[in-house]
């Protein structure tokens, strides 16, 4: 006795297909068919096949990708502790600027380490002395602004005023990190400015080593300028 369907059946049937292949025990039923009929015939197995290995391949995108963010956060661990190791190393402040403008440059694969310290002077358009490539005195106010007000750290493109900090390397620099520092009570807020080529540094970047290495650099500096 053949067993037909109902209208009502089949309607849910063509207006939702995924469900036979979203059950499993459908799914075994029909694998197990071995009766054949005459005219056009659709392998069900063939589909769900098809769409398993759809699911499977986007499972192995997405394994590919959280291995490869795991590979990168750990190598930016490693870099931090590396850089953090070789500043400790500096036996006095002229050693740690040499050590941020060198050594750490190179370990964070960075273009360009700036220090900047706040002046007394509010005019952000005078007031500012530089000392080397790395140390550079600025007026309070321009120091606030680079990094945003009440940020601690911003990512992304440079400041509109970027090559007054990196003078004839602005040109090389297409994104960079800014971390205010706080050198302590009696002291005007700093700024340590990391800059690189184009998308290094970004938005949506999670900030915890460099935040990190800004506290680093804080305690480092409030003892040497103490």
């Amino acid at each position: 006795m053949t067993t037909k369907i109902t209208d009502t059946l089949r309607a849910q049937i063509i207006a939702h297909p995924d469900v036979i292949l979203e059950d499993p025990q459908l799914l075994q039923a029909l694998a197990g068919m071995e009766a054949s009929h005459e005219g056009d015939v659709i392998d069900l197995r063939k589909i769900a096949l098809r769409k398993i290995q759809g699911q499977l391949d986007r499972l192995q995108n997405q394994h590919d990708i959280v291995v490869a963010t795991a590979h990168e956060n750990l190598l930016g661990m490693a870099n931090i502790h590396r850089a953090t190791l070789a500043l400790l190393e500096a036996e006095d402040f002229n050693g740690f600027l040499n050590c941020l403008g060198g050594a750490v440059a190179s370990i964070l694969r960075v273009d360009a380490v700036r220090l900047m310290l706040s002046a007394e002077q509010n005019d952000a358009s005078t007031g500012f002395e530089r000392f080397g490539d790395v140390l550079l005195v600025a007026p309070s106010a321009f120091v606030a602004s680079y990094v945003g007000g009440a940020q601690d750290l911003s990512l992304g493109r440079p400041h509109a005023q970027a090559e007054r900090i990196y003078g004839t390397s602005a040109g090389r620099i297409g994104s960079e990190a800014c971390m205010a520092l706080d050198l302590g009570p009696d002291r005007a807020a700093g700024l340590l400015v990391l800059g690189a080529q184009e998308g290094y540094f970004h938005s949506g970047q999670r900030t915890d080593l460099l935040n990190f290495f800004a506290a680093v650099v804080e305690r480092l500096l409030r003892g040497w300028l103490a």
